[in-house]
């Protein structure tokens, strides 16, 4: 008998630790978009897959976000790779 109750783990992140959390998972679904494009009519039985990997990640990302802004602020969870 499996367990289906929803569960939950509250976790301390610094502003490093959630800008780059947030940026690997933009990283991810950018990779997962892009190999989604290669297989745009799904026939690949991975492409579905991706898909749903897409929707859940932009799920997370929006909901630590949401979180994220408003004690960082916008400009502290950007990652740039630009030299000065």
């Amino acid at each position: 008998m499996s367990n289906k109750t929803m569960r939950s783990i509250d976790v301390e992140l610094t502003q490093r630790d959630t800008r780059y959390i947030l940026h690997a998972l933009n990283e991810l679904m950018l990779n997962l978009e892009a190999e989604i494009a290669k297989d745009p009519e799904g026939e690949e039985d991975i492409t579905p897959m991706y898909a749903d990997d897409v929707l859940n990640l932009r799920d997370i990302h929006k909901r630590l976000k949401e979180k994220a802004v408003p004690v960082f602020g916008e400009e502290g969870l950007s990652v740039s790779y630009e030299t000065l």
